[in-house]
């Protein structure tokens, strides 16, 4: 089930943005680092739905940082 969009307006910072930005690129490198180590047989869902929803944290970040 997918949830409502919503459209929201904050003030950020940009220098945070882009450092939460490289923060969360670091784990969602370490997701995909685990899951290419993981076990083919094992149950990887977990590591894949975090992975997934920190590329869409990125999106985000980056949709307010460089309106990409």
């Amino acid at each position: 089930m997918e949830m409502p969009k919503k459209t929201v307006t904050i003030d950020v910072d940009e220098n945070l943005l882009v450092v939460a930005s490289n923060e969360i690129s670091e784990l969602l490198y370490e997701y995909d680092s685990e899951l290419m180590s993981a076990d083919e047989d094992g149950d990887n869902r977990d590591i894949e739905e975090k992975r997934d929803a920190l590329k869409q944290a990125i999106q985000i970040i980056d949709k307010l940082t460089w309106g990409v």
